[in-house]
């Protein structure tokens, strides 16, 4: 009889725990987060501060040479990367970005460039700590 007792909520526990992880797994696609794995959570907002040291294109913005701090922001359901250069304060590049899924955080900050006529373009940046590359 007690083994009775236990068995509706037992089995009642982990039909919510399955319901709990399908909706978080829904939301993560609803999101644009195809290709994450359910239960893995996006790591975002962190900032990093680095130098160029000519200049460089970013969507179709010209970032002279200096000290930048890059940030990863989300509004809805769109990615932005934003560059404020150090020494004024100012944003002055904000630009969407798509994003994709790594298999792990990024140990490492990298920003990818190819050439355009001389100036580099970036088109792939990675932050240290997050676990998405952010495509320009």
């Amino acid at each position: 009889m007690k083994k009775n007792r236990l068995y509706l909520p037992v089995c009642a526990a982990v039909l919510s725990l399955f319901i709990a992880g399908g909706i978080r797994y829904a939301a993560a696609q609803s999101n644009g987060h195809k290709g994450m794995q359910m239960g893995q959570q996006l790591k975002i907002g962190k900032g990093v501060e680095f130098d160029f040291s000519q200049p460089q294109k970013i969507g179709d913005v010209l970032l002279p040479e200096g000290s930048y701090r890059l940030v990863h922001r989300t509004t809805g359901q769109e990615h932005i990367v934003e560059f404020m250069k150090l020494d004024s304060g100012r944003v002055l590049a904000r630009i969407n970005c798509q994003i994709e899924p790594l298999a792990a955080k990024v140990s490492r900050t990298e920003i990818s460039a190819i050439d355009d006529a001389g100036t580099p373009r970036i088109v792939r940046i990675e932050i240290a700590g997050e676990n998405v590359a952010h495509v320009i």
